[in-house]
């Protein structure tokens, strides 16, 4: 059966039911190294991958969040940075597509229309040397929007992706319990019934897979760091999963 965006957001709330909401326990932990640290080998899934105190968090970076409104096929996604951010006690500036805020960080949730306005605002970002997070949101597109959205990627932001992968139809390998698994900026799984989509290797760095497929990537673009997600973060983040919430605080340090 072809999973549907509903059922999948209905399956995250199942998983993560009790987790706690709080992100301040997760970022009192979050591990205060170098953002381009990387381990030396393997994936190591202990908390310690981003144990140590750190003060003042809430402080020390604002995020550009983008209110991408009707070119957004995922508002539940949003809602997740949004309330995230907001239990972070982190400064949330609130960005137009075609406006860049000032701001180190700029968030892009569920992008699903890559229109120039919006390349625009992430160029003008990345030159000025803060980092952005953007965030596919066309795992559920119809072919011909999804065809538009890989274009758009790939012509204005040098992105190239691949069809959808279903994780619940066994994407991830058959028998495997469906995990999206970064090892940047801190080692960690979240479990993910929904879709990815997956990413070129060519010059760029992977950061997440899906089993065997790339889905996430990293790259230095003038001065900043574009970072891509061909799965949905935001409502990992929306239910408190606290490896999302731990992953999303490494980021933003």
């Amino acid at each position: 059966m072809r999973i549907t965006r509903r059922t999948f957001l209905e399956q995250a709330a199942v998983v993560v039911a009790g987790i706690p909401a709080s992100w301040a326990a997760v970022v009192s932990k979050a591990k205060l190294e170098t953002r381009n640290s990387k381990f030396a080998s393997g994936f190591d899934f202990r908390v310690s991958n981003c144990d140590s105190p750190i003060s003042s968090f809430g402080s020390s970076r604002a995020c550009g969040l983008v209110d991408l409104r009707a070119r957004c096929d995922f508002p539940e996604s949003a809602m997740g940075y949004r309330a995230a951010l907001a239990d972070a006690g982190i400064s949330i500036v609130p960005a137009e597509p075609s406006a860049a805020p000032a701001c180190s960080m700029l968030i892009i949730p569920a992008a699903f229309e890559i229109t120039p306005g919006l390349v625009r605002t992430i160029h003008a970002r990345l030159e000025a040397g803060g980092d952005v997070l953007l965030e596919s949101g066309a795992a559920f597109a119809q072919p011909k929007e999804y065809q538009a959205h890989r274009a758009g990627l790939r012509e204005r932001l040098g992105i190239r992706i691949e069809p959808p992968v279903d994780l619940a139809r066994g994407g991830c390998g058959r028998g495997r319990v469906p995990y999206v698994v970064y090892d940047w900026p801190c080692a960690v799984k979240i479990r993910d019934f929904s879709r990815v989509i997956p990413v070129d290797t060519r010059a760029c760095e992977v950061i997440g897979r899906a089993g065997d497929v790339p889905m996430a990537l990293r790259r230095q673009v003038g001065r900043g760091s574009l970072i891509f997600l061909g799965s949905p973060l935001g409502p990992a983040l929306r239910a408190g999963d606290a490896d999302a919430r731990r992953w999303l605080a490494k980021v933003i340090l």
